[in-house]
């Protein structure tokens, strides 16, 4: 699972080092239904700040900079409930399968039953990671600097990955929550927790969303800024009008 998107920045996006707006706007905008029993959940709202690829033909076709996006996520509250597990040295994740996923922009909608929770521990930020961070935190984050992270992503139905550490999706669009710092001490071990950190623990949270088509070409890729999350969600399963009124509501306000 890619966890920072492999992008050609040209644009330098503001700082979002250590952001922190209330939840209680989201959760009193949404309305919910109970969660399936043993599910943990999280969702998350914030503007796009760079688009990198868009053909017209994706799902999401025209979205700007600035335009507001909300995620959510459930996924196993423990390891056991993985239908599969990777371990590498520094990163592992469990995918989870019969799961509650989507994303919206207030216009388009997209949602699946798959879902992915993958956690590095001391790893190296690679030259194109490293100018990503750098542009996010607006100062110089050299190649090789230590990180850890905590992202969980979803993919949508009918959807899938192919490849190895260059992943491409077919027929869909695959999205994800990333939380990175640059203090290592925030994740100790690859052992699994159901809960993101705090957006007060990170140097940057960011979601990523990339739609392929039927041969893996890409259509949209994008990424965004967290500016609230929701962790955990009392429910899994969101009623999507509520949601989609907020972010109606969210697209005024990020105009």
């Amino acid at each position: 699972m890619r966890v920072l998107p492999n992008c050609s920045v040209g644009a330098s996006p503001a700082p979002a080092s250590k952001r922190i707006i209330g939840p209680a706007l989201l959760i009193a905008a949404c309305a919910f239904v109970s969660a399936p029993a043993g599910a943990a959940n999280t969702a998350f709202l914030g503007p796009l700040e760079i688009v990198f690829e868009d053909t017209g033909t994706g799902l999401f076709a025209g979205a700007q900079a600035g335009d507001p996006f909300f995620g959510q996520f459930t996924f196993g509250d423990t390891a056991a409930e993985a239908f599969e597990t990777t371990l590498e040295p520094t990163e592992a994740g469990w995918e989870f399968l019969s799961q509650s996923v989507s994303l919206s922009n207030g216009v388009n909608a997209v949602s699946g039953s798959e879902s992915f929770v993958t956690i590095q521990d001391n790893f190296a930020l690679d030259e194109d990671e490293a100018g990503l961070v750098s542009l996010l935190l607006g100062t110089i984050v050299a190649e090789g600097t230590l990180a850890d992270s905590y992202a969980v992503s979803g993919l949508e139905a009918g959807a899938f990955e192919a490849g190895d550490d260059e992943e491409l999706v077919f027929n869909g669009i695959l999205f994800e929550v990333i939380y990175l710092s640059l203090d290592t001490s925030l994740i100790n071990g690859l052992a699994y927790d159901p809960t993101p950190p705090g957006l007060d623990e990170v140097d940057a949270a960011i979601y990523t969303i990339i739609e392929g088509d039927s041969e893996g070409n890409v259509v949209f890729q994008a990424l965004g800024l967290v500016e609230t999350t929701v962790i955990p969600i009392p429910a899994a399963a969101w009623l999507f009008g509520s949601a989609l009124g907020l972010l109606g509501l969210l697209r005024r306000r990020f105009a």
